[in-house]
């Protein structure tokens, strides 16, 4: 199966999937390293996703999906009950529409961008579904990325200055059993409608690919498809574009989780890695220094930030536990990481 080509997402078949698939990571290992040109043939790359999940046995039985479905049910009686409200304004479900199941289902959205003039124009990215947008506030949706070279989105971002400009980091850094990895950023220069493929290789190796959890467009120097500065957060690490995504430079390493700039200084940033914590750049993303004072030192794994519009210096941070993969905690800064 190609890597990033897969559909929407039905948990459900991802649920059959786990139960058969105990050797995906070691199969995937031998096929890589292989390199021979039949891994080209589509018949064996058939046969190679086939096998995997029918391991031990030589064919999947007819029954394996039914049964994790009721699996799924005694462990989760009501697993898609509507959550209770969460204030009187009730949500709204904008779409794109669930596909319909024996348990209606969706994929993951990882991505949402909104235009910075026009609210009603949107764009998200699915975990293995592309990029869609919307141009009526969620009324109806088209996808804009099909034909592009990976469909597992991670990060999407608009060019304030030309909002025309927008950039799609593909692969997903969400850890599941069907996270696949990307072929690099995605830029679009007229709304969507066409991409190019950018810093392919970086982002691309001949064993797979980066996973990019986050885009960021510095506010400072955007507007241009020529010297427009440009950031990712992926597990490759933090990666720096002084020139609209022609070229790319590594500024910090490690599995990057998140990436945020202080909107009303583009010279700070923070970036968040898996293991580690917090780092700060004073600089605009030239060099780091870890901001750590009164952060968890252990059990610090997948971590997402989110900075104050209106006061720059409040961060908040959501930290995974890696001891269970529950939430460690959430935290907050006041003094810009201090």
């Amino acid at each position: 199966m190609q890597p990033g080509r897969r559909g929407g997402g039905v948990r459900s078949w991802a649920h059959a999937v786990r139960r058969v698939g105990v050797v995906v990571c070691w199969a995937t290992v031998l096929v890589v390293s292989s390199g021979s040109a039949q891994d080209d043939n589509p018949r064996l790359r058939w046969e190679h996703f086939y096998r995997q999940r029918a391991y031990p046995f030589a064919v999947v039985s007819p029954q394996v999906l039914e049964q994790a479905r009721r699996d799924l049910l005694m462990t989760w009686p009501n697993p898609f009950a509507p959550a209770a409200a969460m204030s009187a304004t009730p949500w709204q479900q904008l779409g794109p529409e669930r596909i319909p199941d024996n348990i209606t289902s969706t994929g993951r959205l990882t991505a949402i961008a909104v235009h910075p003039n026009d609210p009603k124009i949107i764009y998200v990215g699915g975990a293995q579904g592309g990029v869609w947008k919307t141009i009526n506030g969620g009324t109806t949706w088209m996808p804009r990325t099909d034909q592009e070279c990976s469909l597992a989105m991670g990060g999407i971002a608009i060019d304030l200055v030309n909002p025309e400009i927008v950039y799609a980091g593909t692969g997903e850094q969400h850890c599941s059993g069907d996270s696949y990895y990307g072929c690099g950023v995605l830029r679009s220069e007229d709304g969507g409608m066409t991409w190019v493929q950018l810093g392919a290789s970086i982002f691309q190796t001949t064993s797979g690919g980066a996973r990019i959890s986050r885009v960021v467009i510095d506010t400072s120097r955007a507007g241009s498809t020529v010297n427009t500065t440009v950031f990712v957060a992926s597990d490759f690490g933090v990666y720096r574009s002084v020139n609209s995504g022609a070229t790319w430079t590594m500024v910090l390493d490690g599995i990057a989780t998140d990436l945020v700039m202080d909107p009303s200084d583009p010279k700070v940033w923070y970036a968040a890695r898996r293991t580690i914590g917090i780092d700060k750049s004073i600089d605009g993303g030239v060099t780091w220094s870890p901001a750590n004072t009164g952060f968890p030192a252990t059990n610090v794994s997948r971590v997402n930030l989110a900075i104050g519009t209106s006061s720059p210096q409040t961060l908040y941070a959501s930290v995974q536990n890696s001891s269970n993969s529950q939430l460690l905690g959430i935290y907050r800064t006041d003094d810009g990481a201090a």
